[in-house]
């Protein structure tokens, strides 16, 4: 020690005050940003984050602006060159007077038949999940009824809260969700069960003293699971998916899992190519190393579909996605896509109601009495849980196990289809209803590049 306060002091003794005290802010400062720097390279890899710091020069920056600009113009007048629309008055402010519900309904009808003939054609992947008119009107007569109601208020809509537990209820039946601790509620839709199912993950690494919790997910998985890493703090940590399979890769899920990991996600299935994640794996892995990870299943695009396909039993070999694995700790399925109930519902389940409870938000101490709230929403309506319950019911099990067969068939014929068409082939074994074609030379090229 003494040795090292002789060799300081010799170094700096001619040095004025001042000049030693801003080489130590300096070399601080110095040894601060290569901490930061080698911080963001072992995070986001070297390419990244050299991209990242090439973005922030002047020069690339303005380039990138200028391009983002001519995309933002390009977009705006996409959206706003539509000739149907552009056939209308644009209102930028309140009436001086109010319309007449004869005028405005006649507007009203009109645009909704141009919407409806676009979709209704025939040729709209996803989108609109069924186009039976009937059922619609159905479930634009119940919301009618219920327009005014909103779950935060249960005490004075307390059918609405009745209707939002059987939604609720049904769907985890479906789900193989029977013991007394499976539970759930209703959000807005696939994303904020997603958002939802992500904060409870985030909540139970933070009582473990975890920092930044991390989830574990492949490259197919939902966009929403980004936003939530982003929304709440979290390391989304991406994984490769097979090749061959296009399932994420156990390998690299096994090899990603770190003590920060509080979930691993996977999806039954993908948006892109359809297929389901190998659930079963990840739970054997989790189960076998004694893990304290979540598992969670996004099946929001299939949640509706893939349960009546499995009773049906014409796909033998269906994978296992649901809370029959005992390790799953949480689903997010969507009652607004195959549930055919209208736009803006989904339903979250999990496996305890102690993970449930770390979605929800309370404020004690609020002025205005206790403000407490499930998911992200205040107040939600209420006319879409009661239409989404309708729904459920008048379409009944055998209302689903059609329309579920109907499908599988339809995705068949598409899958032949492709099979006989020179140099496309299917992306991997699609099981539901999502069915990705690639062109041999195109899928060479991309591996290539990749």
């Amino acid at each position: 020690m003494d040795f090292l306060k002789s060799c300081i002091n010799k170094k700096f003794k001619n040095d004025e005050p001042w000049k030693i005290v801003l080489k130590t802010v300096v070399a601080s400062g110095a040894l601060y940003g290569a901490g930061c720097l080698a911080s963001e390279i072992r995070e986001n890899g070297l390419g990244e984050t050299v991209l990242a710091i090439a973005k922030k020069t002047p020069i690339i920056k303005d380039i990138i602006e200028k391009e983002l600009a001519k995309v933002k113009s390009k977009a705006e007048e996409m959206a706003l060159t539509s000739k149907e629309v552009l056939e209308y008055k644009v209102n930028s402010e309140l009436p001086s007077k109010g319309v007449s519900r004869e005028v405005l309904m006649k507007d009203l009808t009109k645009w909704e038949e141009i919407e409806r003939s676009k979709y209704s054609r025939g040729q709209t992947s996803g989108t609109v999940y069924h186009g039976d008119r009937s059922l619609a009107d159905f479930a634009g007569d119940v919301m009618k009824m219920f327009c005014l109601a909103n779950p935060l208020h249960p005490s004075t809509f307390p059918f609405v809260q009745k209707m939002e537990a059987e939604v609720v209820a049904m769907t985890l039946k479906m789900f193989q969700g029977t013991s007394k601790d499976h539970c759930g509620l209703t959000t807005s839709g696939g994303t904020e069960s997603i958002l939802m199912a992500m904060k409870a993950y985030r909540e139970k690494g933070y009582a473990k003293g975890i920092r930044r919790p991390e989830i574990v997910a492949c490259v197919t998985v939902h966009a929403a699971f980004d936003k939530a890493a982003d929304y709440f703090g979290m390391k989304l940590v991406h994984v490769p998916f097979d090749r061959r399979t296009y399932q994420a890769d156990i390998s690299a899920i096994k090899n990603a899992v770190t003590r920060s990991t509080v979930v691993i996600v996977c999806s039954a299935p993908c948006y892109a190519q359809g297929i389901i994640d190998p659930v079963e794996e990840v739970a054997s892995f989790i189960e076998e190393n004694d893990l304290d990870v979540g598992l969670h299943v996004d099946c929001c695009l299939g949640g509706f579909l893939a349960p009546f396909v499995r009773i049906m039993d014409e796909r033998k070999g269906l994978p296992k996605f649901d809370f029959s694995v005992k390790q799953v700790t949480s689903i997010s399925a969507d009652t607004h896509k195959y549930g055919y109930s209208p736009k803006g519902t989904s339903v979250l389940m999990y496996a305890s109601r102690e993970l449930r409870r770390m979605q929800y938000f309370t404020a004690p101490r609020w002025t205005g009495g206790i403000y407490a709230t499930p998911s992200a929403a205040g107040s939600r309506p209420g006319a879409v849980i009661a239409a989404t319950w309708a729904v459920m019911m008048h379409m009944g099990l055998e209302g689903y196990m059609d329309a579920s067969r109907k499908i599988m068939q339809t995705a068949d014929t598409i899958k032949k289809g492709i099979g006989g068409i020179e140099g496309l082939e299917v992306m991997g074994d699609p099981q539901l209803s999502v069915v990705c074609a690639s062109h041999s030379f195109l899928s060479m090229l991309v591996q290539h590049v990749c």
